[in-house]
């Protein structure tokens, strides 16, 4: 009786074209003051309705990695300079950035759909992907263990550099990730697959104890290099 209950209840959440505060903090699992405080920032976009507010189902599926129609058209752009060594904007050059953001998920699904558009059939383990993609937003005390967005890049690359993921051409698929990541959340690497490359390999071959040093290089290294 309680499954029945338990998946009705998703059910209906799905089939919501808006959440209530309290509803989006359940999904995205942030508590409920935190998720008003984004909301009052302007981070979260939302409507007010009486004395509560409502946040679209359409940036709930962006944050969380569905594969929707507007992430597809970013994902779809990125594809188009696959293996190119110029640096190409997207179109999001130049655009303004919010001072408060919320950082949107890459998915599996997501990146299924690209090793689809590129017609390859890269191979990789699942639980592995998945962890290099979960890492970056992880929270402890109440906080993100890495922000903002050049240290969720950093460790994101980082780990799927060194835990490799696929089973053949890690580093590119890695790159390519990254770059969709990125895409994802309005923002340009603006460098050469030739110097990321460079960066993976010196990932690769850099001693685990020099962990901090190595994540600290990379920080900067995306600061330096967004667009």
């Amino acid at each position: 009786m309680l499954n029945y209950i338990s998946k009705c209840n998703n059910n209906f959440m799905q089939d919501k074209k808006f959440y209530h505060i309290p509803e989006f903090a359940r999904i995205m699992d942030l508590s409920r003051i935190e998720v008003f405080r984004k909301v009052k920032s302007g981070e979260i976009p939302a409507r007010k309705s009486g004395k509560s507010y409502q946040i679209s189902r359409d940036f709930a599926d962006q944050i969380e990695g569905v594969l929707t129609g507007k992430n597809k058209k970013i994902l779809d752009d990125v594809i188009k300079v696959y293996k190119s060594d110029e640096i190409v904007d997207f179109g999001l050059k130049n655009r303004p950035v919010p001072v408060h953001r919320f950082t949107k998920k890459i998915s599996t699904d997501q990146i299924d759909y690209v090793l689809e558009k590129i017609g390859n059939d890269a191979k990789y383990n699942p639980a592995i992907l998945q962890n290099c993609l979960n890492t970056p937003f992880l929270r402890g005390q109440r906080r993100e263990l890495y922000d903002p967005l050049e240290e969720k890049a950093a460790i994101m690359f980082y780990l799927l550099i060194k835990n490799r993921p696929f089973y053949q051409q890690n580093a590119e698929f890695s790159i390519l990730i990254l770059r969709c990541f990125l895409g994802l959340n309005a923002r340009v690497l603006n460098t050469t697959s030739q110097r990321m490359q460079k960066l993976a390999d010196w990932i690769a071959q850099s001693d685990s104890e020099f962990y901090s040093a190595v994540m600290s290089s990379c920080v900067i290294f995306f600061k330096n290099h967004f667009d």
